[in-house]
């Protein structure tokens, strides 16, 4: 099958507590325009006997990073993932006061990730809910440029560092083994799953 589309990218912070992990503050994450992530794996164990191999066991995940382009983070959002607090400073500005939001406190959370794949084969258009259950991102700049004749559309990139979540499956990635018929349905999973009303 063949990725003709992306979606609905989601956050919700990852909590782990009496052996079991939760989620809460579920939300967008902004409206998405890629998503790629890659893994690193630990070297394959071998085992040498008669001059040959002779076992071998594959490469361990051991964790991964993710790269989230989105059109720009709201407010919450980027409080969210950067695990800010309330507005630190504040300036008056004739009769009004503008709170500012500092970016000194910036402890990242943990934090799970979940977004939509739109594929399509022969001719059948299928959509994955996509979750990457233990994510935390990296406090991350922001590039604009100036407009000329045409407007330069200019879009926000995340990074982030993914791993296995604290279950006792220890998973890194979840979807399921055939995709949703509608967009709709691949949200809804990824909204019960974050436990976002």
């Amino acid at each position: 099958m063949v990725g003709t589309g992306l979606s609905f990218p989601y956050v919700a912070k990852y909590n782990f507590s009496n052996g079991e992990v939760t989620y809460s503050n579920g939300m967008k994450l902004g409206r998405g325009v890629e998503m790629s992530y890659e893994t690193e794996n630990s070297d394959n164990n071998i085992f040498y006997a008669d001059n040959r191999e002779a076992e071998i066991v594959g490469g361990r995940f051991l964790s991964g990073t993710l790269t989230a382009e989105i059109d720009g983070l709201e407010t919450a959002a980027k409080k969210l993932i950067y695990g800010l607090g309330e507005a630190s400073r504040t300036v008056t500005v004739g009769q009004e006061t503008v709170e500012l939001l500092g970016m000194q406190g910036a402890e990242p959370p943990f934090v799970g990730v979940g977004y939509i794949e739109r594929t399509q084969m022969e001719g059948v258009v299928g959509f994955w809910p996509i979750i990457l259950p233990k994510v935390k991102f990296a406090v991350g700049g922001r590039t604009a440029h100036t407009q000329e004749e045409d407007i330069d559309w200019q879009t926000q990139t995340l990074d982030g560092t993914f791993y296995r979540d604290d279950t006792d499956s220890a998973d890194w990635l979840l979807q399921p083994e055939t995709p949703c018929e509608t967009e709709a349905e691949a949200e809804n999973i990824i909204k019960a799953f974050f436990n976002i009303a």
